[in-house]
């Protein structure tokens, strides 16, 4: 299973080409809150994204959903390379069973 975010729709893309790929099931994580044009604004550094991208701390919410499942492993990386890395692996990192993000 492919498990994404996308605010934008561009993750959603690149989650569902993974999913055919893979023959897998896609589910996507919605934000609590929608976000709005003034949110997504990368260039503002008081964007809602700005801020949350910069949040080094991982949600509560997710913490718990990947302690229920079993998860033994976090990756926190950002961008749709970071999807491919996940997704296929590198020389360091294997590829994982389940990709989340932020909301």
């Amino acid at each position: 299973m492919v498990v994404f975010f996308s605010a934008t729709g561009t993750t959603k893309g690149v989650a569902e080409q993974i999913a055919a790929a893979a023959n897998a099931d896609t589910y996507e994580i919605l934000a609590a809150q929608p976000y709005t044009a003034d949110d997504l604004n990368w260039n503002d550094t008081n964007s809602r994204t700005t801020k949350e991208q910069n949040d080094k701390s991982v949600r509560p919410e997710i913490l718990y959903a990947m302690k229920v499942c079993g998860v033994t492993e976090i990756y926190r990386v950002g961008g749709i390379q970071a999807i491919g890395m996940m997704a296929y692996g590198t020389r360091h990192v294997e590829p994982v069973l389940k990709i989340v993000g932020p909301g």
